[in-house]
């Protein structure tokens, strides 16, 4: 159930700005809502702080990590040296020894016996390991797939890669095979391969030789091993295409990337020197550090001559030219004119600039919102609470949109 509240109505619109040494929170209307008495916002300012009404920060006093609510009251008092994620009702952080610690969502400390336990997924699966090699549990941390991977096991569309490799070479080094297990901790697709990645779309990038190559969920290979495929920009053909870098020595190996199809034919020769995923048919990408547009045929939308240039959303892209940023549109036009020393994208139709050493927002027409007066600012967010009934209520502001 989504429920639309009015700008300066929903009390849950925060994001976190600093003032001297200390952070505190700001709602839309730039009303101060917690003040500022956080040394630092953990994991990081830049994305949503608030996880079902819970938030992860640094006490300024103590400078220890702890849990507050969205009023500022601490949930759970700072204790340790960091906390750094929430996840399917479980957070993780560290001690002052350096041990991991793990929170249930009632903030108890959940103790196994277990050497690393990673982060439960959608299905109560989460990665335990022990004598160095890894396995799955359940929330009760009972075993799900034994301890048989010298990688953490994580599933995506319901198949997990794992290295069961035990063989050594002639120097003593173990040699890595990965393949691909299902939820039962069935092998489905042999390990034979050097290194593999999650499946995307259905498909994932495997390696042999130093060597990337294509399969599908059956394990059908569909290219030949000859390219350097950048995870960074990988969507698992969501476009129909993928950047690469040509590896095959028979040909001519290239330091830049092209555009190959499923079929592992080359759609447009290796030119790009970097390159980011495809989101709409569109892809921001750079030659001789210099930013532009293309489409999948690779022609350019907007000509490489931005300094840099973020992914667009909402028809707007943070933009940097001549050492200044401002936003533009898929013509390459300025919407807003680059006249900030720095700025972070638009979320929740507000985005936060620097003008002068100090920071404010603005919004998508490029009016200024709150003046320039922060040393730092982070990013508005809303705030997902689940009700006793299990429904959730997303509160989000009204931007006219």
């Amino acid at each position: 159930v989504q429920q639309k509240m009015a700008l300066g109505t929903a009390p849950n619109i925060l994001t976190s700005v600093k003032k001297d040494s200390l952070w505190g929170f700001i709602d839309s209307n730039n009303s101060l809502v917690i003040a500022y008495q956080f040394r630092d916002m953990q994991p990081y300012r830049f994305f949503p702080q608030f996880f079902e009404e819970m938030c992860m920060v640094v006490d300024g006093k103590t400078d220890k990590a702890g849990i507050i609510n969205n009023k500022g009251d601490w949930l759970f008092k700072p204790t340790y040296k960091s906390l750094y994620a929430i996840n399917n009702n479980t957070i993780l952080g560290r001690d002052f020894d350096n041990q991991e610690v793990r929170l249930n969502s009632s903030l108890d400390l959940i103790k196994w016996n277990y050497e690393s336990v990673g982060i439960f997924d959608e299905k109560g699966y989460a990665y335990a390991s022990k004598d160095g090699l890894y396995g799955c549990i359940d929330r009760d941390g009972n075993i799900l797939i034994p301890f048989q991977s010298y990688d953490p096991i994580a599933f995506t569309e319901e198949l997990a890669g794992v290295d069961i490799g035990r063989e050594v070479d002639n120097h003593g080094d173990r040699i890595e095979k990965y393949g691909f297990i299902d939820r039962s901790g069935k092998m489905l697709i042999p390990a034979i391969y050097d290194f593999a990645f999650s499946f995307e779309n259905g498909y994932a990038i495997v390696t042999k030789d130093y060597k990337d190559a294509i399969i599908d969920k059956n394990g059908q290979l569909l290219t030949a091993f000859a390219f350097d495929i950048p995870i960074s920009s990988y969507t698992g053909f969501r476009s129909g295409v993928e950047f690469a870098k040509n590896l095959d020595a028979s040909v001519h190996k290239s330091s830049q990337f092209g555009l190959i199809n499923l079929n592992g034919e080359w759609l447009v020769n290796p030119q790009f020197d970097e390159v980011s995923p495809f989101s709409e048919g569109v892809a921001v990408v750079a030659i001789n550090n210099k930013w532009g547009l293309i489409d999948t045929i690779g022609q350019w939308i907007i000509p490489p001559d931005f300094e840099s240039l973020n992914d667009f959303k909402d028809n707007l892209a943070l933009a940097q030219k001549n050492g200044l940023y401002g936003f533009i549109n898929k013509s390459g036009d300025w919407v807003i004119d680059n006249e900030f020393e720095l700025a972070y994208p638009f979320r929740l139709g507000f985005a936060g600039v620097k003008k002068n050493g100090k920071w404010g927002f603005i919004n998508q027409k490029g009016d200024v919102v709150i003046d320039y007066q922060y040393k730092a600012v982070g990013v508005f967010h809303h705030i997902t609470q689940k009700w006793k009934s299990g429904r959730e209520v997303t509160y989000y502001l009204d931007v006219g949109k």
